[in-house]
């Protein structure tokens, strides 16, 4: 049976600092964000934040066996005329 990465402490130790400059705008962004939603630790939300957009995208990108085109969606126009459902 293959050992769980998650088993191995050293791997899951950050030991790796990456520094982030905002300027005036984003920061006030940021600081309201987390006094609205009671975040407590910055440097948590940002890493998970960052984190979560970089795995929700090699989801996007990983290849399928079947590619699924989205569907389209009709055009309506608030002036349209509906034709009574019945």
């Amino acid at each position: 049976m293959k050992n769980n990465p998650l088993d191995d402490k050293e791997k899951l130790r950050r030991k790796h600092r990456v520094t982030l400059v905002f300027n005036d705008l984003e920061l006030a962004a940021l600081e309201a964000h987390c006094k609205k939603y009671g975040v407590e630790n910055r440097a948590t939300f940002i890493r998970e934040t960052v984190m979560g957009a970089i795995l929700r995208k090699r989801e996007e990108d990983h290849p399928r066996l079947f590619e699924v085109e989205p569907i389209a969606q009709p055009q309506r126009t608030p002036d349209a005329i509906q034709p009574p459902l019945f």
